[in-house]
């Protein structure tokens, strides 16, 4: 058994062996590696702001958009109950409208200095109706007759867009 052993170490000790030795990465990879990482990193990096900034324009359009449904629907909900329109005069227009009804006294108006519509109910204080978001451009009320019927035209102007509300008057 002990020769064996001896053939075996002898023959193992016989070879020549070859060890080859991992030198890592040159310089120039290293530089190419790092600039090839840095484009990903920095087209990421674009992607993903453009990502954030539409998502931040989309969210100032829906809000834009809520608030003046809401201020339409407000306006609109003014005029329930409403038998008369005391301001503009009929057949004339302006920037306050001054309804008239059973136990009702509203008058709405535009703010220019503020940007806002202001709605006052009978003798209290205005209160502003639309958001600090939201300013107005213009809000102006026409108050026509046609066929023996009275309405109000408003015409509402946030950021360039004209929104039309045509209400009649019973």
């Amino acid at each position: 058994m002990k020769s064996k052993m001896q053939k075996r170490f002898f023959h193992v000790s016989c070879y020549k062996l070859h060890v080859t030795y991992s030198r890592g990465f040159t310089l120039i990879e290293s530089l190419i590696y790092i600039a090839l990482l840095a484009l990903i990193m920095g087209s990421f990096l674009q992607t993903a702001y453009q990502v954030i900034a539409n998502e931040n324009a989309m969210s100032e359009k829906v809000l834009l958009i809520e608030e003046t449904n809401f201020l339409l629907k407000k306006i609109d909900s003014l005029f329930a109950g409403v038998t008369s329109v005391s301001v503009p005069a009929l057949g004339s227009s302006g920037s306050t409208l001054s309804l008239r009804g059973s136990g009702i006294s509203l008058t709405l108006s535009f703010d220019p200095a503020g940007k806002s519509i202001m709605l006052r109910r009978g003798a209290s204080p205005e209160n502003k109706l639309n958001s600090d978001f939201v300013s107005i451009d213009a809000l102006s009320f026409e108050h026509e007759s046609a066929n023996g019927k009275e309405f109000v035209k408003v015409f509402l102007t946030i950021k360039g867009e004209v929104y039309e509300l045509i209400k009649l008057i019973q």
